[in-house]
């Protein structure tokens, strides 16, 4: 694979993009592998409402609880 001149920073620059914007969001970095993002909270019912978002290279998808799914993605 050849790299795009001017672009050796950017793999870097863009996953620190996502880690922090879903560090905002409240969502926690995995130790074991730094591309997932994990979330767990409590509803009012003290119900777990928990989820996941990995990331590849482009690409992403999330999955978890309906509730919490559908909080990530009308944020």
């Amino acid at each position: 694979i050849k790299e795009v001149p001017g672009t050796r920073g950017a793999p870097a620059a863009w996953l620190q993009k996502l880690r922090n914007t879903h560090i905002e969001l409240g969502l926690i970095q995995s130790k074991v592998d730094p591309c997932l993002f994990w979330g767990v909270e409590t509803d009012a019912s003290d119900w777990a409402v928990s989820g996941f978002v990995p990331f590849h290279v482009d690409d992403s998808f999330w999955g978890g609880d309906p509730l919490w799914v559908h909080k990530y993605i009308n944020q």
